[in-house]
């Protein structure tokens, strides 16, 4: 490297090495211009500590092309990749740039906290619809209700009632039956955890009836003395006999 660390330009990035030698103080000295031509190869050679360097300028020229340095594989046997960003570098990533970054590594970069709603609703049906990871809870409440209804019925089944807690009732009312009879089964084994007998009455008390009607025979035997008494008196009435004698 240059004596002076800042002194480094763009004509000289391909022929850097030692990148995995450079401390945070260091790689936060390169210029903003410099660090979005760097290729993912050496942004991946760089060390957690290094990547805390990152400033708000230099994130700003990171490119989808790059991100991929900055996704590290899991440190145990078959877990999920994830972003060695902070949540405060997350919140920096311009909103264009989230929008052109592929789902499974957006799904990464969610789980590293940090997204801001604006940066949430500024994701794409399509994008939102691929994604399998990153539903966290701050994330999920600030879906408008287009790209709640994108979310597939098997990563809804992974939600629990933390996510429906945090629903407003138009949210609420965009969820599809088929998400909220997949609500509480865990993908890929089909176990069933009791999600439902955890949701707030106020929240059970905003389901539609096609929504009620929808639900499986066990999720209705979940329902608490309160969540009945929430339920819309509306909703009720659109209600198969057969389930309501789930709960008699």
């Amino acid at each position: 490297f240059p004596v002076t660390i800042e002194g480094v330009v763009s004509s000289q990035v391909a022929a850097l090495v030692g990148m995995n030698r450079l401390n945070s103080d260091q790689f936060g000295a390169l210029r903003p211009e410099v660090v979005g031509v760097l290729t993912s190869q050496q942004l991946g050679s760089l060390t957690t500590d290094a990547v805390l360097g990152l400033t708000d300028d230099q994130i700003g020229r990171i490119g989808s092309g790059q991100i991929s340095g900055l996704i590290r594989p899991s440190d145990y046997e078959g877990g999920p990749s994830y972003c060695v960003l902070t949540s405060d570098q997350v919140s920096a990533l311009s909103v264009g740039f989230l929008r052109s970054v592929r789902a499974e590594d957006l799904g990464a970069i969610m789980m590293a906290g940090g997204f801001t709603d604006e940066q949430v609703q500024s994701l794409s049906t399509a994008q939102v619809a691929s994604m399998s990871r990153g539903f966290r809870n701050e994330v999920v409440s600030a879906f408008s209700t287009a790209q709640i209804a994108a979310i597939s019925p098997q990563v809804f089944s992974s939600f629990s009632h933390f996510n429906l807690n945090g629903f407003s009732s138009d949210q609420i009312k965009s969820v599809s039956t088929q998400q909220l009879s997949a609500f509480g089964i865990l993908p890929s084994v089909g176990i069933v955890r009791n999600f439902m007998e955890e949701v707030r009455p106020d929240v059970v008390g905003m389901f539609t009836s096609a929504q009620l009607n929808g639900l499986r025979v066990d999720q209705w035997e979940d329902f608490s003395l309160g969540q009945i008494s929430a339920l819309d008196s509306v909703a009720l009435r659109g209600v198969g006999a057969s389930l309501l004698e789930s709960v008699s």
